[in-house]
C-alpha cells in the first residue's frame, strides 16, 4: 500500500510539473484570440474568471512530446504572434487611413462675402479703413470673445507691422484734429480712435520687433504727434493714458525717448502738486528724474515755477523717491 501511495503521488505531482510548464510557455493571446476564447471556453461572473480548461497530459509522456504539445494548443489566430514577446505584428496591422475630406473647412475661406476668422485677418482689416479698426477694438474689449490684440499683433512681420501704423497714423490724425483743433465731426468716435491707437501702440513697443532701428517710421511719428497735443488734451483720462504710453516709450529706451518726455513731466507735476496728487504721480515723476537734467528752464516758466513749488510739497517729503527729487 506504501508503494502504491508513492506512485500514485509520484504521477500527480508529474502532471501538476507539466501544466504549470505548459501555462508559462503558452504565448499571450491577441485581442481577436482573447475574445473567441472567452466566449467559447471562459465565463465572466461576479468579476471572477473561470480557469481556462487545459488538455491533460499522461503523466509518462517524455518532455519532448510535451513540448510539442504546449507549442500547438495555442490554435490559429487572426494576426501574426511574435514568439518572444507576444506582441502583434505592427505592419500586418496596420491599415491605411482614407483621405480626410477638407471641403467643408475651406468653404468658409471661399466666400466672396466671408467674414474675418482668425486674429491675423481681422489686424490686416484695420488698415482698411477706421470703422474697421473699431470694430477691431470693441471686439478686444468684449468679455468671452475669442479676438486678442495682444496675440494677434504678435505674429505680424515688420512689412505687416508698418504698413499697420501707416494706417493708425492717418487715424490718430484725423481724430487729434477732431479733439484738439476744433474740427467738426464726431467727437466720441475721435476719442476713441485716440483711446485705441494707445492701447495697440503699448502693446506693440514691448515687441523685440520695434526694438533699435526697426521701428516703424509710422509709429514714431504716431508718438511725436501724441506728445505734441498732450497740453491740450482737455480728457484727463485720455491725457494720462497717453502720458503712460510715452513714459514707456522713454522706460524701454525707444528712438527720441528724451524728446518725448518734457510734456508728460509738465503734466505730471501739474497732477501732483495738485489736491488729488499722490505718491503715484511722483514715482512717475522720478522715472524720468534723469530728462531734466536736458532741460533749459528759461524756455519754460512754467516748467521753471513747477519745479519749484515740489521743494514745499508734503506729498514729495513724505515719500522716498520725493526726496530723492528735491
Amino acid at each position: 500500500q506504501a508503494y502504491s501511495c508513492l506512485i500514485h503521488f509520484y504521477k500527480r505531482s508529474y502532471r501538476w510539473c507539466v501544466m504549470v510548464r505548459q501555462n508559462k510557455r503558452r504565448p499571450k493571446l491577441v485581442s481577436s484570440e482573447i475574445a473567441t476564447n472567452a466566449s467559447d471556453n471562459n465565463k465572466v461572473t461576479n468579476g471572477e474568471v473561470e480557469s481556462m480548461d487545459y488538455e491533460h497530459v499522461n503523466g509518462e509522456n517524455d518532455m519532448d512530446a510535451d513540448t510539442d504539445v504546449a507549442d500547438t494548443e495555442a490554435g490559429p489566430a487572426d494576426h501574426e504572434v511574435n514568439a518572444e514577446t507576444g506582441a502583434a505584428d505592427p505592419e500586418e496591422d496596420a491599415e491605411p487611413e482614407g483621405d480626410a475630406d477638407l471641403s467643408l473647412c475651406d468653404a468658409s475661406f471661399s466666400a466672396a462675402d466671408s467674414v474675418p476668422t482668425s486674429g491675423h485677418t481681422r489686424v490686416s482689416r484695420c488698415t482698411e479703413g477706421v470703422e474697421q479698426f473699431l470694430e477691431a477694438v470693441r471686439l478686444h474689449g468684449e468679455r468671452g470673445n475669442e479676438f486678442d490684440f495682444e496675440e494677434s499683433i504678435g505674429i505680424l512681420t515688420l512689412e505687416e507691422m508698418c504698413a499697420l501704423w501707416v494706417s493708425m497714423k492717418e487715424y490718430t490724425t484725423t481724430s487729434v484734429l477732431g479733439l484738439v483743433g476744433g474740427v467738426d465731426g464726431d467727437t466720441d468716435q475721435y476719442l476713441e480712435v485716440v483711446t485705441g491707437v494707445v492701447m495697440v501702440a503699448k502693446l506693440c513697443i514691448s515687441l523685440p520687433l520695434v526694438q533699435g532701428d526697426r521701428c516703424p517710421p509710422a509709429l514714431l511719428e504716431t508718438m511725436v504727434l501724441l506728445h505734441s497735443v498732450l497740453p491740450s488734451m482737455t480728457n484727463d483720462k485720455l491725457t494720462n493714458t497717453v502720458c503712460l504710453l510715452l513714459e514707456s516709450w522713454y522706460t524701454l529706451e525707444l528712438p527720441d525717448r528724451d524728446s518725448l518726455t518734457s510734456n508728460c513731466l509738465v503734466y505730471l507735476l501739474t497732477r501732483s502738486l495738485s489736491s488729488q496728487g499722490t505718491k503715484a504721480d511722483v514715482k512717475r515723476i522720478w522715472n524720468l528724474h534723469q530728462t531734466v537734467l536736458g532741460f533749459r528752464l528759461g524756455e519754460s516758466e512754467q516748467f521753471r515755477t513747477q519745479l519749484v513749488s515740489t521743494i514745499g510739497s508734503t506729498l514729495y517729503l513724505n515719500c522716498p523717491e520725493g526726496v530723492r527729487w528735491l
